[in-house]
């Protein structure tokens, strides 16, 4: 008997689609080189500019969500059992690049809240052995190129990586354009209501006294207690790697990663809750 979906990946691709046709628009207005300057001018000036701005932020924060419940429905259905590893390690490898392009937007905002999730970004970059300046002046030299790699990445690199990971899973899917209407109606309305968050703008003075985006909060507060490398890049390679492992024979027939990744998403929603309450 086949178990019944929750459709979660035609939502997924739904959120996707809103979000990359809405960030089309808002490219063609953004200057990176005056990243805040650019956002309050979108705001102001561009009719319903706020409205679109807010329907790129809330469409992204629904596909990352929904990519999470979709990954999670495939891990209780034991679907890598079905996948071959090379299909499902691409699989898994589009989370972390899910991860990479909502957390790059937040950066290119411009305001005090992304460039402090910048700054400890390039830290924790910089903290990898051997290869850790280089993996920085890849994806953020914020200190060298200001905002031109992170806006490189976020259009344009990671959209690419993201596609080629995920393609094996969406070739043969079909659009709900039903399901694409009713989010974009979600996402204006809470744009409408909720307009997306924009702080004051960066300084010097203040910026690491900042929370940064909700996905990354747990990454703070665990920096309260271990060193850079160990608590913001160890402690996320793990689950990865579990993640990527699960097609192995010998651990497919076994219940340990799954409840090892169980036990990290409930750390995960612990620490968040401690940074969100700090």
């Amino acid at each position: 008997m086949k178990k019944p979906s929750l459709k979660t990946g035609d939502l997924t691709l739904s959120c996707l689609l809103l979000s990359i046709a809405s960030g089309i628009v808002l490219a063609y207005q953004y200057d990176y080189t005056d990243a805040y300057k650019s956002i309050i001018t979108i705001d102001v000036t561009l009719p319903w500019g706020k409205l679109l701005r807010s329907l790129h932020w809330y469409s992204s924060q629904v596909f990352f969500i929904l990519l999470l419940l979709h990954t999670g429905e495939h891990i209780l259905r034991r679907s890598y059992k079905k996948s071959t590893p090379s299909n499902w390690t691409r699989l898994m490898l589009s989370v972390p690049v899910a991860v990479m392009l909502m957390f790059t937007g937040y950066v290119l905002k411009g305001d005090i809240t992304g460039a402090s999730a910048g700054t400890i970004a390039e830290h924790l970059a910089r903290s990898i052995p051997i290869i850790g300046n280089w993996i920085n002046r890849i994806f953020f030299d914020l200190s060298g190129e200001k905002l031109f790699r992170i806006y490189l990445n976020h259009i344009l690199v990671l959209g690419i990586t993201g596609a080629w990971f995920l393609w094996p899973h969406l070739k043969n899917r079909k659009l709900d354009i039903p399901g694409i209407f009713a989010l974009l109606l979600f996402c204006l309305a809470l744009g409408f209501f909720s307009p997306a968050p924009l702080s004051v703008g960066a300084s010097d003075t203040d910026i690491l006294m900042v929370k940064g985006p909700w996905f990354f909060l747990s990454i703070q507060e665990i920096l309260h207690y271990l060193p850079p490398f160990w608590g913001g890049v160890f402690v996320c390679l793990v689950p990865l790697a579990l993640l990527c492992l699960l097609p192995v024979r010998k651990i497919a027939d076994t219940r340990w990663p799954i409840l090892t990744i169980g036990l990290l998403l409930i750390c995960f929603i612990v620490l968040t809750t401690m940074a969100y309450l700090r």
